[in-house]
């Protein structure tokens, strides 16, 4: 048996009914309102119950007494509960908007299938509580009390719906909790101290849900003193049967590798770095959506990293050696920050010279040097060394005339692009940089022999184009003229280039997946794909297709189809 919250519920047995709480009319009682008053010292709960339930197609008639109920707070994240015996109906609602008021954050319930009802009242804190019985109603006054838990581990599953069906197994005690959107609920185990703790009851909740509930995933959390745990938007069952890929008419098998979230990057030895959902409700109403960081290992577990929430993120990278981890926050005028995966630790790198209006970057792919082009007034093209220890000092290596910028590293040689929207030359870093070809994107082969260039021709009337350039001659020649490539790379072992362009003919599948041989010059139409983005991945032939978002909750989902 997983005792969790194990002391909150013998408190609960043991206490009798506590002042106001007493035998009520019986099969017919309904909680009908329930509603909030925020004061300066306290907040009061104000629960209303009447006999008959206009909603079941009775008629409805005052009462005087109370049902019988226990009442306990739980440990973080604080939840008032209020169990109650022998109600009929549950037809309640707060008498006014309440929102956010005082101690509360919200309210909700659910029934058990031994003849309860729970009443759960999330709050914002530690608190104490008082209940007196009023006519027909209780009220429950909370006081804010000092103290708290401090940062801990818990336990989370998205089966708040299997629980109040019934399906979820009582033996794993782990109770609902309200999502920081103060919209959606999880189940939340008790808090551990450590996540090797929560790790092992992990283990054993899944031993017992493998049989009861196989459906259901546990995953680990780290939440900061009484906070509130995000909803993480699931795509559903579905996402795993998307129709990606469509070759010579017929649908082809996309296994889904990550479904619950926005793929940003992956590590040399297999870990993908990306971003879920998140919502923000501040005490003043207002709502912010913003992106938590999390890592997916190799054995399937998701795990979130203890770094701040972000507005935006545009570009991620890993480190060669897959120890520091580097992202790119749009939302804050363009800063860079890098995540220490072994001890933890965040490096705002506007703090450590790169500045603000950071446009593009790149590690090394022979050293801990992160490269970028940064800078909202003057562009420069930078260099930071990271050891164990943390950023080693920022160089600046060029002064950049024109505003845009981007960055490439390739067996350890810097490649750059400067210009503006429309114009761009890409350039070999060097004593001097040596000027390759124009372009206003770009990506470099493994073996930083062979280079893919964005063109985008002004004398043409803006047409965009796809060519290929030898990086040690200059020569190129083109991929694909005259067509908007949406997302290109190359093969991992070189061979070929891979690029994705709007075609819209097909509703399902709008865009056109194209292979190039590189040997032989010739392009060929593989796919045609409902994703539009697309990575190289790790055999000859594989390709990585990011598909979403989904709706408005930015569901992005990562397939992969191999060619060979």
């Amino acid at each position: 048996m997983l005792r969790i919250f194990a002391a909150v519920l013998a408190m609960i047995l043991i206490f009798p009914a506590v002042s106001g709480c007493a035998p009520g009319r019986g099969r017919m009682t309904n909680l009908k309102n329930l509603s909030v008053e925020a004061g300066e010292a306290e907040t009061a709960v104000i629960l209303g119950f009447v006999d008959g339930s206009f909603k079941a197609g009775y008629e409805e008639y005052p009462q005087r007494d109370v049902p019988d109920c226990r009442i306990s707070l739980t440990r973080q994240p604080v939840r008032l509960m209020i169990q109650f015996s022998g109600l009929s109906f549950w037809d309640w609602k707060y008498d006014s908007d309440v929102g956010i008021a005082g101690l509360v954050l919200g309210a909700f319930g659910e029934a058990s299938g031994d003849g309860e009802y729970v009443l759960y009242i999330q709050l914002s804190g530690n608190a104490e509580y008082e209940a007196a019985r009023t006519q027909g109603g209780m009220r429950i006054s909370l006081k804010p009390k000092p103290g708290g838990e401090g940062e801990k581990y818990y336990c989370l599953s998205d089966s708040f719906g299997a629980r109040r069906s019934g399906e979820w197994p009582r033996s794993v005690e782990m109770y609902p909790v309200l999502c920081s959107d103060l919209e959606n609920k999880l189940l939340i185990s008790e808090p551990f101290d450590t996540e090797e703790q929560a790790r092992s009851f992990m283990e054993r909740a899944n031993t017992e849900l493998k049989t009861a509930l196989p459906k259901a995933a546990l995953y680990i959390d780290r939440l900061g003193e009484n906070a509130l745990p995000d909803y993480l938007y699931e795509p559903g069952a579905d996402a795993e049967k998307r129709e990606i890929l469509s070759v010579s008419g017929a649908v082809r098998d996309t296994p889904a590798l990550l479904r619950n979230g926005r793929y940003l990057c992956s590590s040399r030895d297999g870990r993908v770095l990306f971003a879920r959902n998140s919502r923000m409700v501040f005490p003043d109403g207002g709502v912010y959506d913003t992106e938590t960081l999390w890592m997916l290992y190799s054995d399937g577990s998701a795990r979130r990293l203890s770094v701040q929430n972000f507005g935006s993120l545009r570009q991620a990278g890993f480190s060669p050696d897959g120890r520091f981890a580097a992202v790119l926050d749009d939302s804050a005028s363009g800063e860079l920050y890098v995540y220490d995966t072994v001890g933890e630790k965040t490096y705002g790198m506007a703090d450590e010279g790169f500045g603000t209006g950071v446009q593009s970057f790149c590690w090394s792919d022979m050293s801990d040097e992160i490269y970028a082009v940064a800078g909202e007034e003057e562009t420069r093209l930078l260099c930071c060394e990271f050891t164990p220890d943390g950023a080693s000092g920022v160089r600046v290596l060029r002064d950049l005339t024109y505003p845009d910028g981007e960055v490439w590293v390739s067996r350890g040689r810097v490649f750059f692009m400067e210009g503006d929207f429309d114009t761009g030359e890409i350039y070999e870093y060097g004593v001097p940089d040596r000027d390759i070809t124009g372009g206003t994107g770009f990506a470099v082969s493994g073996d930083g022999a062979l280079m893919l260039v964005f063109e985008t021709s002004p004398d043409e009337g803006g047409l965009t184009s796809l060519k290929l350039c030898d990086i040690q001659t200059g020569i190129c020649r083109y991929v694909a003229k005259d067509v908007y490539p949406e997302s290109y790379c190359f093969s991992a072992d070189g061979a070929r280039a891979f690029y994705t362009a709007y075609i819209g003919k097909d509703e399902k599948f709008p865009y056109g997946l194209y292979s190039y041989d590189i040997s032989a010059g010739t392009v060929r139409l593989e796919a045609l794909s409902a994703a539009g983005i697309i990575y190289g991945g790790i055999s000859p032939g594989e390709i990585y297709l990011v598909y979403g978002p989904d709706d408005e909750k930015g569901i992005y989902s990562k397939y992969t189809y191999d060619f060979q």
